[in-house]
This record gives structure tokens, C-alpha cells and sequence, in this order.
């Protein structure tokens, strides 16, 4: 049975200077990369194959988006996550908020000349990305970088810029709200 639940946009900007200074690390983060499953196997993810703080300073400002899902926690009952493992119910849900928030970014960022986003996670467009081939992407114009991969802190930026707590998961308690992450950046 499915997993009902509400979602909410919450909206933030911030100058990239401040930006950097307050919520980007690539070093500290690139350590937390490492243990993801899209280290080294989607060209949106760590490493790069530009130089996260040059690229970021190309821009001027940041306008931060974040996806609240409210899950309904009489639904949670029995929901478990085993060794992080999340449960088929969760991932369907993401899956499908991803994709409209990717509509979301792609419409703002067209309305925007010269304004990229930085995506949730990883560039989905490929189920299989070439880069566990060894070979460039397929489509380099519509491919955004992960901003965690660019060494955003994901944790600070939701509750200092868009006041929002993350919640994490407690041994294989699903926490009641799961946050999704963007930004568009301005030139």
C-alpha cells in the first residue's frame, strides 16, 4: 500500500560569496561522497570533472529550493529501513518528487539566460551513465551536478537558509519528513 503524504517548496536565496563561505566544503564532503553508490559512476557526482569553488564562483547568487515530503506517520507503522536500505515505499516516493522538481528546475532555469541548477542527488537521465564505461555523457547540455557534489552542506542550508530540520533516519525509524535539496545558480 502506498505511503500518503503532503509536500511543500521552501524558498531561499543567498549571494555565492556568502554562499561558499558559510556552506561549501568540497574536501569535507568529497569524504561523504565516497561512500555513496554514484562515487565515480555518474559524471554529476564526486569526483567532478570540474573544480567545484571555480564553478561556483562563476555565478553570483544562489536561489535555494527545497521539497519538503511529509510522510504520513500512520502509514510509517511497519515501514522499517534495514542497514540503509531504503524501503521500495520511500524510493517511490522520491522518485516521483524528483521528477517534478526536476520540471521545476528545468522551467526555472529556462526562464533564467545563463542560470544552471545544482540537482538532489544524482543526474538521473540515464539509468546507466557512461561513465562507468569510461566514456563521455550523453547529454552534456541537460546533465546538472549534485549540489552536495559541489560540497554544499545540505544539513546547514535546510535549516539556516530555508528553516527546515533534517531529520535522520534513527536506527530504522523512517523520520517524518524527507527534504530534497536545489539550487539555481545566477550569473
Amino acid at each position: 500500500m502506498p505511503i500518503k503524504y503532503t509536500t511543500r517548496i521552501v524558498r531561499g536565496s543567498c549571494p555565492i560569496q556568502e554562499f561558499i563561505e558559510k556552506y561549501v566544503d568540497p574536501p569535507r564532503f568529497m569524504e561523504y561522497c565516497k561512500a555513496c553508490q554514484n562515487y565515480e559512476k555518474r559524471w554529476s557526482c564526486s569526483p567532478l570533472d570540474i573544480v567545484p569553488l571555480d564553478f561556483l564562483n562563476s555565478y553570483s547568487d544562489i536561489r535555494l529550493i527545497g521539497l519538503e515530503i511529509i510522510l504520513d506517520k500512520n502509514m510509517l507503522q511497519g515501514v522499517v529501513c534495514e542497514a540503509f536500505d531504503v524501503p521500495k515505499q520511500i524510493n517511490t516516493i522520491l522518485d516521483i518528487e524528483k521528477k517534478r522538481l526536476t520540471t521545476l528546475l528545468i522551467r526555472e532555469e529556462k526562464s533564467i539566460p545563463n542560470s544552471q541548477y545544482l540537482f538532489s542527488g544524482a543526474c538521473e537521465i540515464c539509468e546507466i551513465c557512461t561513465r562507468t564505461e569510461g566514456k563521455p555523457c550523453l547529454f552534456p547540455e541537460r546533465m546538472r551536478y549534485s549540489i552536495e557534489a559541489v560540497g554544499a552542506d545540505i544539513s546547514k542550508i535546510s535549516e539556516e537558509i530555508l528553516g527546515i530540520k533534517v531529520l535522520w533516519m534513527k536506527g530504522s525509524t523512517i523520520p517524518e519528513h524527507l527534504i530534497l535539496i536545489c539550487g539555481l545558480l545566477i550569473k
